[in-house]
Order: C-alpha cells, then sequence, then structure tokens
C-alpha cells in the first residue's frame, strides 16, 4: 500500500497514509462533542476542510477516486472509536437525490460510511431517507439560503421502514459540514420517525 497523499509507503495499518501524513491532517482541536439535550447528540468531526483532507473529498466526490472513500472511512472511525462513547446500533449516509445519483453515479456519503461502518463493527443501513426534491448546490448559497434550500428536502423511506421499527440509536454520515441545514433537516426526519439518539458523523467542517 502507497500513502495516498505522498505516494511513499503506507506506515498506518488498515489505512493508506504513511505517519508523516497523518501527523499533517488538519486535524480539529474538539473533533467529537456530545451535545447534552433532546436525544443526547453526539458530533464526530475530525478535520477542518483544508488541505489535504479538502482535496481527498474532492478527488472521491467529483473525480470518483473510491479509495478515499475508504481512507475517510477509516480515518472517521477512528476518530469515533477514540471518544470512548458507546457506539450507535447502526450508521446511515445522507442520500442523494436520484437525479443528482445518476449524474455521479455513487454517493460519497455512502462510501465513507460503509467504510466507517466495517471499520467499526457497526451495521450499515441504507434506504431509510428519501432526497425528496433537487435542491440547488449547497457551495452557491450563503447561510439563510443554505437552511432555506433543505427545509423539508428529506422523508423517510416509508416503503421500506412501514412495518419495521428503527434502531433507537444511529449515526447519519455526510462527507463536509458547513451551517449544518442538511443534517439537520435529516436528523429532524429520524427523530420523527422514532429514533431517540443521532448521531452526526462528517469528515471535516468547512467555515466557523
Amino acid at each position: 500500500p502507497r500513502c495516498c497523499a505522498c505516494g511513499e509507503p503506507a506506515e498506518v495499518p488498515g489505512v493508506d497514509l504513511c505517519g508523516i501524513c497523518l501527523a499533517d491532517l488538519p486535524f480539529r482541536p474538539s473533533p467529537t462533542l456530545e451535545v447534552v439535550g433532546l436525544g443526547a447528540q453526539f458530533h464526530c468531526l475530525p478535520f477542518e476542510y483544508a488541505e489535504p483532507v479538502a482535496g481527498f473529498i474532492q478527488a472521491l466526490k467529483f473525480h470518483g477516486d473510491w479509495r478515499y472513500g475508504r481512507v475517510l472511512g477509516a480515518l472517521l472511525a477512528a476518530t469515533r472509536a477514540a471518544s470512548g462513547v458507546a457506539l450507535p446500533q447502526a450508521v446511515l449516509a445522507v442520500p442523494l437525490h436520484p437525479g443528482r445519483y445518476r449524474e455521479r453515479g455513487f454517493n460519497q456519503a455512502a462510501l465513507i460510511a460503509q467504510s466507517a461502518a466495517r471499520w467499526l463493527s457497526v451495521p450499515l443501513i441504507d434506504r431509510v431517507l428519501l432526497r425528496t426534491r433537487a435542491t440547488l448546490a449547497q457551495t452557491t448559497l450563503d447561510a439563510a439560503q443554505r437552511r432555506r434550500n433543505l427545509r423539508g428536502a428529506f422523508a423517510l423511506h416509508e416503503r421500506v421502514w412501514r412495518d419495521a421499527s428503527l434502531p433507537r440509536h444511529v449515526a447519519i454520515v455526510d462527507d463536509v459540514v458547513t451551517t449544518g441545514a442538511t443534517l439537520a433537516d435529516a436528523v429532524r426526519v429520524l427523530r420523527g420517525a422514532g429514533v431517540h439518539t443521532v448521531e452526526v458523523w462528517a469528515v471535516a467542517r468547512a467555515g466557523h
């Protein structure tokens, strides 16, 4: 295995990174945070959206380099495991709208979630949420517009879950958090479906 950042031999077991490049990643000072309150949410956001992590995400998302889904998922899982907090019962990914999925051919959040779930030995569940409408690209909008853009964008996949119960404790995974509008709307739908505790996991935090 080679380091996906510099090309030197990978030294970190199971992750395509050498020790030097791993140490140079833009770790956040407080990558995990337990939020006391309704549902006891837990946030796991290991990195700032800066190089080389930003480049990893872009290579995965826009160039289809799937190895970065494996690497980013492993790093996300390692950060979550180090928190010492009990793991969720299941992991799921923020869905893409079907039109966007057809254009891209894959869901980058699902690849990251798959890798993280495998590392943590936690079940990955899919077809939980539906993206019910095609939203504008969040990168073109300010904070208020992002919140309006995502309002009501998700719904529960009722055909799948009509006769089954969702786990009481789940984690929902995305690649990048900026305002949190995407994940906030997804969390709202999951709680409305009876999920007691929803954790928010994302590889990187953009902005402040």
